[in-house]
Order: C-alpha cells, then structure tokens, then sequence
C-alpha cells in the first residue's frame, strides 16, 4: 500500500493539529505571566479601562494592551474561563499559519509553502504559545502577516495590501512593542538591500505606512500619556514620573541593549543558542543544515528569497545582545525558520535526502519515548485513548516513512510532523494536566470560587499568586495580623507553611484548616519532580483556612 494522496494527508495533519490546539486551550492558565494577564485582562473587563491599563488596582508599565484588549473582550463575550482568554491569542497563531503558507505560495511553490506551515504549526514553541498564553503568539502572527503583506505588495504594487501591512505592524507594536518594527526592517530592509531595489527602498508610500502606523497606535499612545507622562509625581515599578511614551517606544525594547530597561537578567550572548535546541524541536536538527545552506545561498546567489534569512538572523543576533533573556522571545523567529527548513528539505539532492532519512528517521523515535514516559512512568495513566493514541502515533510514523514514495521530501516530513502531533496531544491530555494539579493558587482560587464566593479572602504570610487573583476573580491581597480576631465567620485564608504554623498556634479556635495544596512552579521543571518516587521531596504545602468562629 502506497499513500499518495498528499493533499488529503496535508489536510488530516491540519485537522490533527488543530484538535491537538483546541485541547490545550482549555487547560488552566500558567504562572507568572500568563496568570499575571489574564488577571489584568478580567481587571480591565471589570473597570472598563481600556486606555489606561493596572494590575491589582496599581499602575502598569509593561507590555503594550493588545493582549488585555482582546482577552477582556473575549472574557466579555464568551465568560472568564481559560478558553476565552487563550482563543484571542490562538486567532492570531492561525493567521500566522495562514501568512506563512500564502508568503511561502508566493515567493516558492504550493509543496513548500505545505511544508513550512506544517513545520512551523508542530513545532514545540508554537505548542508552547497556544497553551501557555503571553504576548508572543499574537506578536507572531502579526509579524508574519505583515511580511507577507508586504511581499505581494513589493510583487504587485497594490496599495491594498500596503494598508495591511500597516494594520499588520500596528498590531504587532501593540501586542509586543517596537521588537515588532524591528523584525519587519530586518526582514525586508536586508532583502532590499541585498537584491539592490532602490526604486522599492526610497518609495515615499512607506513614509505614509509609517503615519499610517503612528495614526493607529494613538490610542494607546495617548492612554500612556495620560497615565504616566501626566503625572511625574508617580512613582512606578522603582521608577520616579517614567515617561510612558519613552517606556513603549525605546526602553522596552531598545533599553533591555542598552541596559535601560530595568529587568535584567543578564544571560550570556549563546543563551538562545540553547533554547532553540527545544523551542524548534522537532526540526531543529534539519533547521541547523537548513539555515547554514540559506546562508552559502546568499554567497552564490542561488536564493529564490532573503527574506526569510534576514528575519531570522538579523533579529536573532540583535536579541543575542539582550541584558534581558527568556526562550519566548525568539518565538516569533520561528516563521522564518519554518520557511528555511522547508526549502532546505524540498530542494535536496535525491542522495543527501536517503543520508539525511537515515540519521533523523531513528532519532525520532525519541518522541515516543518521551510521550511512553509521560503516560507510563511520570504521571501513570490508564486512559485507553492516550494509550491508543500513543500506540497508533507510533505505527503512523514508521508507516508514513516507509509508504511515502522512497527519498521523496514528504517522507520525512510526515513521519516527523505525526511524532510532534502525538506528543503535543499527551501532553494535553496527561502531562500538563497533572502538572496544572501542583499549581497551587489556581486550584485554590477555583475552590474559593466555587464554595467561598463573596467572602473576604486573604493571603497570610504568603506572596501574591496571579493564578489565585484570577481563579477566585478577586484581587486577594494579605492579611492584616492585628485584625484578624476582627474579620467576620467564613473568611479565607491561603496560606503558607509558615502561615499554617501561625495559624494552628495562634487561632487555633477561630480558624480551621480546609484544604491542602500541593505547590511546585509547574514552568521550570526538573528531573527529580517528575520522577514519581521523588517528586514528594520537591514539593510546597499551601493551606486553605476558614474562619469558624
């Protein structure tokens, strides 16, 4: 049996990894940061302060609204629930796939522009961007949106298609600020100058793209200013009377180069060296030959496009230089890459393709061991579809590799997409459900939600918890100790072990233990948590008490 039918295998990927996407939105929403915004997304629905934007009732200088924007409205239409605040986001990954089919179809052929979309929509940070939900995501598909705009319009000169670009950009500076302008300079700025357009590089429209630009982010512009440049007197994040203008135009993005900007963590210049050998799994080692073939074409002048080489490099380097680093930061690279592995793979010589089907084919079969791993050791499970599934995944991947006709380009790629498909579903379904059980704030805020609605709540000797703000859908803030024979019957108390300690020694009568938690910070994970035999030595206890008396 031959399976020949490429475009029906291309679509059942589609609807494959779709379901794997929709599985992973209604997981529960992950500290820090994407707690962290959907508590300011439900804050905003709640006060109705669009422009000017705060996080647990104080003023926030941060990332731009777009995120905010979107969710609360979501939130407004749909209810507050995971869904509703990952969907706005995942909209927008969509429009990232869709863009770089269309840029692919435009400047290379169908069968790649197939390829890179299926690359880059299994790739382990797209997983990543669809479930743990930050700014990335729509900062992503605004991005790739706008260079494909920009791509028909260099290809047609249809003004159209300028327009959406410029809604395009406009919308990746509100989702992630000036990173944005950057990576659309980098990507079409280098292909310009490479291929010695000067008629396209001095055309007075992409002065009126820029106004264009300006008139668009005057909302928001004029929110900062009216929250921050307004009022010197403020004194925010350790900043005195910071400029909200200069903050979202330079600091935030140029500042974390230059020092400026006040997070920093000071990470060496390889650092996203490293993190790519997980972010762009499982195509990293076809990306790494991928982009150094790129880079030899530019040399020999046997590119069919630079854009996809200017985006990557350029930004990546630029972002190398950060005082300030973390893996999703180079997510919205990952386009670029997804078009150059997928030219580098279709365009292989029929030799080169049976060495390189003889090295990666064995190599991913590790995903099935990290996906056997998952469902039989770390977290046991007797589900008779994660089972099923894992078993059939396997069965598909070596018969996708041996069916597809022989040193055919399809012949890795659908083996290895299936591989990245099966995992991303165990991990919906099993791994990141029982990590989400050791998030502590957000399974207590659901249980105050559900039983304690409408009762004071407070933190005792405990740090804020922006999953536990959200969950409970209220700002829980701490407790005041020489208040607390004061408080009235049915207060709540999450605690600390501390907390607990104080508690059982000093109200010993008047509040009572209702709950324990068990905590660990489900995003950095190590090998001795997920071990079962010693994950108990890794674990927090948080407490949930109430006042009886």
């Amino acid at each position: 049996m031959k399976i020949n039918n490429e475009a029906t295998l291309f679509k059942i990927s589609l609807a494959a990894i779709i379901i794997v996407y929709v599985l992973f939105m209604m997981l529960d929403i992950m500290e820090v940061d994407a707690a962290q915004y959907a508590t300011i997304a439900w804050e905003m629905m709640k006060s109705k302060s669009y422009l000017q934007v705060y996080h647990r009732g104080l003023d926030y200088l941060d990332k731009p609204p777009l995120l905010f924007w979107m969710s609360s409205l979501s939130f407004s239409a749909l209810g507050v629930h995971n869904f509703a605040y990952k969907l706005p986001a995942v909209l927008f990954l969509l429009l990232g796939l869709v863009s770089t089919y269309k840029f692919c179809e435009l400047w290379y052929n169908t069968t790649t522009a197939k390829f890179s979309t299926l690359i880059l929509a299994t790739c382990q940070a797209y997983f990543l961007m669809v479930n743990d939900v930050r700014t990335d995501g729509l900062l992503t598909g605004a991005s790739i949106f706008t260079i494909w705009q920009i791509s028909v319009y260099l290809k047609s000169d249809k003004n159209i298609n300028l327009v959406w670009a410029v809604v395009g950009l406009a919308l990746g500076m509100m989702a992630k600020g000036a990173i944005a302008y950057i990576i659309i300079i980098s990507a079409i700025g280098g292909h310009l100058l490479l291929t010695l357009n000067w008629k396209a590089i001095f055309n007075y429209k992409w002065l009126l793209g820029v106004v264009g630009v300006l008139i668009l982010l005057s909302p928001m512009c004029y929110g900062l200013y009216q929250q921050f440049d307004l009022h010197p007197e403020k004194f925010v994040y350790g900043l005195q009377g910071p400029s909200g203008l200069r903050f979202y135009f330079w600091i935030q993005s140029f500042g974390r180069i230059t020092g400026e900007n006040y997070w920093q963590n000071d990470t060496g210049f390889f650092f996203f060296f490293h993190t790519i050998l997980w972010d762009f799994q499982p195509w990293i080692f076809l990306f790494i030959p991928a982009l150094f073939s790129a880079i030899k074409a530019i040399f020999t002048k046997t590119y069919k496009e630079s854009i996809s080489l200017f985006g990557f490099v350029l930004p990546f380097l630029a972002l190398s230089t950060s005082h300030y680093k973390l893996p999703h930061y180079i997510f919205v690279l990952l386009p670029f890459a997804a078009v150059i592995t997928a030219d580098f793979l279709i365009s292989r010589k029929q030799k080169t393709m049976e060495l390189i089907s003889k090295i990666t084919i064995g190599f991913y079969t590790a995903y099935f061991t990290l996906g056997g791993l998952c469902i039989f050791y770390f977290f046991p499970e007797k589900s008779i579809l994660l089972i099923s599934v894992w078993i059939i995944g396997f069965v598909l991947y070596f018969l996708f590799f041996y069916k597809l006709p022989k040193n055919a380009p399809q012949r890795l790629l659908y083996p290895i997409a299936w591989a990245a498909i099966c995992l991303g579903f165990i991990m919906s379904k099993s791994l990141y459900p029982n990590l989400l059980q050791y998030q502590a704030g957000a399974m207590a805020g659901k249980t105050y939600h559900k039983t304690g609605a409408g009762n004071p709540f407070y933190l005792f000797k405990e740090g804020e918890s922006f999953a536990l703000d959200y969950y409970s859908q209220k700002i829980v803030n701490p407790a005041d100790s020489t208040k607390m024979a004061d408080y009235p019957i049915g207060t709540l108390l999450y605690a600390s072990a501390e907390g607990k300690a104080r508690l059982d020694q000093e109200f010993g009568d008047t509040y009572k233990q209702e709950k324990e938690f068990d905590y660990f910070p489900v995003t950095r994970l190590s090998i001795n948590f997920l071990r079962p035999e010693k994950r108990e030595k890794t674990l927090e206890k948080k407490y949930l008490y109430r006042k009886v008396k």
